[in-house]
C-alpha cells in the first residue's frame, strides 16, 4: 500500500520527500521510496539487544509532479496516477516568504486545500458521468438487473460529488462498496494533511485543529526548512539539543510516518532473529499463518504454531527466558489474530 505526496509548486513536498525517503531528486516525473516508520517500541526492544541489528518498519510513497494551471496535461496524469495508492498527502504551503512565489500570488493554506479537493472532485465527477453513458447504451440493450444497480449508485454518487462532497463522507453498504470496488474514485481514499509553516508557528496548532474540525481530515504541521537543518546534524545529541532549543518534542516525519501507518490500518509485530530485532507491518485483523508468510514463504507454507510473549512482559523482565519461566508466554495456532506489540517466533517444517 502507497502513499502519494501531491501539491501546489513550491510547497515544499520534494524536499520533504526526500527527508523521508532519503532519495535526492534529480528528475521530472514519479518517483518512488520507502520511509522508516519511528516506533519507541522499537527502540525499546532494540535496547535489550544492542548487538542485533535493528530494522524498523516502513511505509511506501510516491512523488507526483506539481498540479498547476499552466499544464493540465501532468495534472490528468498525476490524478490518474493516484488510483494506485492507499492515501493521498497534500503538502500545503503555509509558510511567508517574498523570495519564493506561490502560484495564486499569496500563502493561504485552506484555499489551496480547496483547490487539490476541486481536482479530485471533478476527476471523479468526469469518471462517473463517463461510467453513467456507457451504462445507458447497455442499459438499452438489455436490462440486466446489476447495470440498474450500478446506475442507481452512481447516480447517488454524482449528486453528492456535484455539491462538493468527497465520497468518502457517504454511508456505503457492502453493496455500494462491492460495485464500486475496481473503480478509481479518488475521494474515496483517505487524505492527510502537511502543512508547511513557518519556524515561529510550530507551537501553534490553530490552523491543523481547524481543518480537522472543519474538514474531517489529519493535519499534520511541520516546518520543511527545521527538519532538513535537523537532518543534517550528524549526531543523535545535537538533534535533540536543536529540538529542545526550539521546544519540540520529536522530529515531525516521526509523527506522519506514524499518522499515515494508522490511516493505512496497519499495526506491528516484532520478531528477535540471530542477527536482527525488526518490526513488520500488517493490516490489523491479520492471522498468525499470514503474519508468518510476511517474514518468509515457507514459515507460512509450513506453519505448525506461533509463541508469542508481550512486549511489555519482556520489558518489565528483561529476557525472553524469564517471560517464558513465568508462563505468560502462550502459543497461538494459525488462525490467531496477531495484536499490535506481539513478539512473535513461529514454528514450521517444510
Amino acid at each position: 500500500m502507497q502513499i502519494g505526496i501531491i501539491g501546489l509548486p513550491q510547497s515544499g513536498k520534494h524536499t520533504l520527500f526526500s527527508l523521508l525517503t532519503g532519495i535526492s531528486i534529480e528528475k521530472k516525473g514519479r518517483v518512488k521510496g520507502e520511509a522508516e516508520v519511528y516506533d519507541p517500541r522499537l527502540e525499546k526492544l532494540s535496547n535489550l539487544y544492542p548487538e542485533k541489528r535493528k530494522v524498523p518498519a516502513k511505509v511506501h510513497f510516491i512523488l507526483f509532479p506539481a498540479l498547476s494551471p499552466d499544464n493540465p496535461a501532468i495534472t490528468q496524469e498525476v490524478l490518474k496516477g493516484l488510483s494506485e495508492v492507499a492515501v493521498i498527502c497534500y503538502v500545503i504551503r503555509a509558510f511567508k516568504n517574498e523570495r519564493v512565489f506561490h502560484i495564486e500570488g499569496s500563502v493561504e493554506p485552506l484555499r489551496d486545500i480547496r483547490r487539490i479537493d476541486d481536482e479530485l472532485l471533478f476527476y471523479d465527477l468526469s469518471f462517473v458521468e463517463l461510467r453513467l453513458e456507457r451504462l445507458e447504451k447497455a442499459i438499452k440493450r438489455e436490462k440486466k438487473a446489476e447495470y440498474l444497480k450500478e446506475k442507481e449508485i452512481l447516480g447517488y454518487f454524482k449528486s453528492a460529488l456535484e455539491k462538493g462532497e468527497f465520497l468518502s463522507s457517504l454511508t456505503l453498504n457492502s453493496e455500494m462498496r462491492r460495485v464500486i470496488s475496481v473503480y478509481p474514485l479518488l475521494t474515496l481514499k483517505k487524505q492527510i494533511i502537511i502543512l508547511n509553516v513557518d519556524e515561529q508557528e510550530l507551537g501553534n496548532e490553530q490552523l491543523s485543529e481547524k481543518i480537522n474540525r472543519e474538514m474531517g481530515r489529519e493535519a499534520v504541521q511541520i516546518s520543511v526548512k527545521i527538519e532538513q537543518e535537523l537532518f543534517q546534524l550528524e549526531s543523535k545529541r545535537e538533534q535533540e539539543e536543536f529540538l529542545s532549543a526550539l521546544n519540540i518534542k520529536e522530529p515531525a516525519l516521526y509523527k506522519i510516518t506514524r499518522v499515515v501507518y494508522q490511516l493505512l490500518g496497519l499495526i506491528s509485530f516484532f520478531t528477535i532473529g540471530k542477527e536482527e530485532v525488526r518490526a513488520w507491518s500488517i493490516v490489523r485483523g491479520t492471522r498468525a499463518v499470514e503474519a508468518a508468510g510476511k517474514v518468509h514463504s515457507d514459515m507460512q507454507r509450513g506453519f505448525i504454531r506461533a509463541e508469542v510473549i508481550k512486549l511489555g512482559d519482556l520489558l518489565r523482565l528483561g529476557s525472553k527466558q524469564a517471560v517464558q519461566s513465568a508462563g505468560l508466554s502462550s502459543f497461538k495456532g494459525r488462525d490467531y489474530i496477531v495484536e499490535d506489540g506481539d513478539i512473535i517466533e513461529f514454528r514450521f517444517s517444510v
